[in-house]
């Protein structure tokens, strides 16, 4: 049986190093990335909780997009985070920027109809710049 694993990341981050088979205009962007992750790294028996390329949360209010999520990350096993260098938005305090809340409710314990999610694993992926250099 394959693992369940959800994606964290910062979707238009085009801060990140060319990805020259996953770019679709003159730049990449983190959403490449995890477009790579989903045809090439993860295999037949995982089943992929990212969201994907053509699902836009952004429409929907911000209860409605935490609720989809929840969803994705409750069952989830591992959480795979990518670090891009404008992930974090130094414009908007913390409590309303989405990859802190994805990473604390993937490290929770909760209970739904009296089946119990654990707290999942965490894999952090710092993806390079423009310029190729990795920083955090």
């Amino acid at each position: 049986m394959g693992t369940k694993i959800f994606v964290s990341y910062k979707y238009a981050d085009n801060d990140v190093a060319f990805l020259d088979e996953y770019n679709y205009g003159l730049y990449s962007t983190a959403r490449n990335y995890v477009d790579y992750l989903q045809n090439k790294k993860f295999s037949g028996d995982d089943l992929n909780k990212a969201e994907s390329d053509d699902e836009d949360l952004s429409r929907f209010k911000n209860d409605t997009i935490k609720s989809k999520l929840r969803d994705k990350i409750w069952d989830s096993s591992i959480t795979l985070v990518l670090i891009s260098p404008k992930m974090k938005d130094y414009g908007k305090p913390e409590e309303d920027q989405w990859i802190p809340w994805e990473v604390a409710y993937s490290l929770r314990t909760e209970t739904r109809n009296s089946q119990r999610s654990l707290p999942n694993g965490m894999i952090a992926i710092v993806l390079p710049d423009q310029s190729g250099f990795m920083s955090v």
